[in-house]
């Protein structure tokens, strides 16, 4: 037969494969069948190695040999992949579309500086929903008679959240009487809890309403730092959407 020794040599494992593979599948596993016994625990271990070893040889030589020797050389066929197959895994273009958001402070100070009342009451808003625990605008309550509540959310089991937003200079902080009133608003309003949110900080006071009342959630004008630059972008997703339900 013409070609190289290598090229001979894969034809005849090429043909003779099938008998090969069953010879390197069974035979060196019958001596640990039938002697077993009579076989000392290191010799066992040995016949045990060298049978797995042709196992891995019988499934190599069932499982190899996808070229074709020409010419002496070994000649690798690419798989066939009709063309359905080719357009279904090609990679479909990614489409990006870009929602403009309004833009948000990223500071309680340029918060205090930048925005009214009412926009601040939709960013206080925004920023509880931008924390991502399930609450959703319900309704935006602000300005005369509010009864002490700005804005109303839902929590992700359909129960009413308080909001209370105060847009205060950096020097005054929130006294003990605002957070009384807010805990009033809050039954008043059916609201399992809140959140009193401030561009300032709170009195010890008022920090110590916060604590005996055990519903209420302060955001200070730190958090409020933390939240704008940490969460900036769910909240300007949550301050647009927030815009868009209420009533202009």
């Amino acid at each position: 037969m013409n070609g190289s020794p290598v090229a001979r040599l894969l034809s005849w494992i090429k043909r003779w494969k099938r008998q090969m593979f069953w010879i390197l599948l069974i035979l060196p596993w019958l001596p640990l069948v039938f002697c077993r016994s009579a076989m000392s625990p290191l010799f066992s271990c040995l016949i045990g190695f060298v049978a797995v070893l042709c196992t891995l040889m019988a499934f190599a030589c069932l499982f190899t040999l996808s070229a074709r020797p020409r010419n002496g050389q070994l000649v690798m066929v690419a798989p066939v992949r009709s063309p359905a197959l080719e357009t279904a895994s090609r990679p479909l273009p990614l489409v990006q579309q870009r929602q403009t958001f309004p833009s948000i402070p990223r500071t309680a100070k340029d918060v205090h500086r930048t925005l009214d009342p009412t926009e601040f009451e939709f960013l206080s808003a925004a920023v509880v929903i931008g924390l991502g625990e399930g609450h959703t605008f319900y309704r935006h309550c602000g300005g005369k008679g509010d009864q002490g509540v700005d804005v109303i959310l839902l929590n992700k089991h359909g129960l009413k959240v308080a909001v209370q937003a105060k847009r205060y200079v950096s020097h005054r902080s929130v006294a003990s009487k605002e957070l009384r009133e807010f805990g009033e608003a809050m039954r008043f309003h059916n609201c399992i809890y809140g959140y009193f949110v401030a561009t300032s900080t709170f009195t010890p006071g008022a920090k110590q309403v916060i604590s005996a009342n055990g519903f209420i959630r302060p955001i200070d004008g730190r958090a409020l730092d933390y939240y704008l630059q940490d969460n900036h972008q769910a909240i300007a997703q949550a301050y647009y959407d927030i815009q868009n339900q209420v009533p202009k």
